[in-house]
């Protein structure tokens, strides 16, 4: 007898055994592991099954495709390797708080879009909007960016009071 009863004919008019999850009369029935629960189950609900083998032809091409297209990485890294990763040589300086719409206006001024300031910084267009919208930080912009863009656009974007003298 199915714990939720979902069939349409009356419960006791079968001695069949039936599947706990969809209430189908079947005689092969396995159990199944579902959501941590131990269930007796029909072989269509056994999909749902969590200790099943999940190493379906779909889920082994995934996963070499995964490992192909993930290991993307190719070449010598000899150089990080011997000399190691120097994280503070282009650090994006303190910017004023206004920054994001100091630089909108600049580049607006001067009458470009963001592509073409893109362009003409040999950047992407997606570092002028993370600029332009607040999120250098979260960018990764460089202080040489930050610098060009100052330069190009004869604004001043970092705060001097935080500048070390």
């Amino acid at each position: 007898m199915p714990k939720y009863n979902v069939s349409r004919s009356n419960p006791t008019s079968s001695t069949a055994p039936a599947c706990e999850l969809c209430g189908a009369e079947a005689t092969d029935l396995q159990t199944a592991s579902i959501a941590g629960a131990s269930v007796t189950v029909c072989k269509d609900c056994d999909s749902h099954n969590d200790t099943q083998d999940k190493d379906t032809p779909n889920a082994r091409t995934e996963r070499t495709q995964k490992a192909t297209t993930g290991s993307g990485i190719h070449g010598d890294s000899s150089h990080w390797e011997e000399n190691g990763v120097d994280y503070t040589a282009d650090p994006l300086p303190h910017l004023k708080d206004n920054y994001s719409d100091l630089a909108q206006t600049a580049r607006q001024e001067a009458g470009l879009t963001e592509e073409e300031l893109a362009i003409d910084l040999n950047i992407s267009t997606t570092d002028v909007i993370a600029i332009e919208t607040g999120r250098a930080i979260q960018a990764g912009i460089s202080g040489t960016t930050i610098s060009h863009l100052e330069t190009h656009l004869d604004v001043e974007l970092r705060d001097k009071t935080d500048t070390p003298s």
